[in-house]
């Protein structure tokens, strides 16, 4: 489990992941990630505080992850939480009771714990009212099949028309202002 210690931003690093202590070679359960590579790797050890302790240090670990690779051009860690939710639900840590589930809890409350300072600079949320994102939570919630596929062809008109380059900025920006699109 311990890992050399590597900065992610580390010039020649092909592979700023390797500074992340709780990714590895895919345990069997989780996502499939080409190359056999796991976004959540860590034993179910511990019982659920030592595995909330275990969380709290990789949420530090990623955060202090995403602030390295941030610095690197060309650079971007923005599917890596998706694909860290993703490999702990595919090893079943929801109703784990156990090492899994205090890992997950620990993670997730220091990440909420780290975001607390930035959501006061967001001062676009101000004007959003929680009917209004339950409204959008209905929308998503309604969507078909039909809706996704149609919704990937203009999405890939846009980069075929625009670039990709364009169409990041753009949800950069959404981001940052906490704006909803209609």
């Amino acid at each position: 489990m311990a890992k050399k210690s590597t900065r992610a931003n580390q010039p020649g690093n092909p592979d700023p992941y390797s500074a992340l202590p709780f990714i590895g070679k895919s345990i069997g359960k989780g996502l499939a990630i080409p190359g056999g590579r796991s976004f959540w790797n860590l034993p179910a050890k511990g019982g659920y505080r030592g595995g909330n302790r275990t969380g709290q240090a990789a949420a530090l670990a990623f955060l202090k992850f995403l602030r390295e690779v941030k610095r690197v051009e060309g650079r971007s860690a923005g599917s890596t939480l998706q694909l860290i939710v993703l490999d702990m639900l595919g090893r079943g840590v929801v109703g784990s009771g156990d090492s899994l589930c205090g890992q997950a809890v620990g993670f997730f409350s220091e990440i909420e714990e780290a975001l607390y300072p930035f959501v006061q600079l967001m001062e676009g949320l101000d004007s959003i009212t929680f009917e209004s994102l339950a409204s959008h939570m209905r929308e998503g919630l309604a969507r078909t099949k039909a809706d996704e596929r149609a919704e990937l062809r203009q999405i890939n008109s846009d980069i075929a028309r625009r670039g990709w380059q364009t169409r990041r900025r753009r949800i950069r920006k959404v981001g940052a202002t906490a704006e909803l699109r209609p």
